[in-house]
């Protein structure tokens, strides 16, 4: 299980690093407000369900070590 938590969080770091590129990216090369809005948006919902998925595996990993 702790391999799984640790991949879990590697995955998240991951993934905060796609969300501040493409943020970048969309930032520098959209022209379109209404398309950059909507992207945002889209990016930061992403990275929050990212955010969530180590919230859950760092709990788990608290029930684990408390119960071993």
């Amino acid at each position: 299980m702790h391999e799984l938590i640790v991949e879990i969080n590697r995955l998240e770091e991951e993934g905060d690093a796609i969300y501040t590129e493409a943020t970048r990216d969309l930032f520098v090369n959209c022209t379109d407000y209404k398309e950059l809005l909507a992207w945002d948006t889209t990016y930061h919902y992403l990275e929050k369900c990212c955010d969530a998925c180590e919230a859950v595996a760092d709990i788990i990993e608290n029930v684990i070590m408390k119960n071993t």
